[in-house]
């Protein structure tokens, strides 16, 4: 449910469907999708304005960012 920096900033991905983390295979291709955030700039923004706080690969793959309790 997180990397080393989101451990670090007490935040984990879940999804938002479940509240749950969304495991290694998700992970994997949530990190694939970020390559359409990366071409398109944009969805490294979007999180500035978007009320979730969500990237094009979070929208995509209906994942949120949690803090850990």
């Amino acid at each position: 449910g997180s990397s080393v920096g989101k451990s670090l900033l007490k935040f984990k991905v879940v999804s938002e469907e479940t509240g749950q983390p969304i495991g290694f295979s998700r992970s994997v291709v949530r990190q694939i999708a970020h390559l359409l955030d990366l071409v398109s700039i944009v969805g490294f923004m979007l999180p500035l304005v978007t009320a979730k706080k969500q990237t094009i690969a979070d929208m995509m793959m209906g994942t949120v960012f949690v803090p850990i309790d």
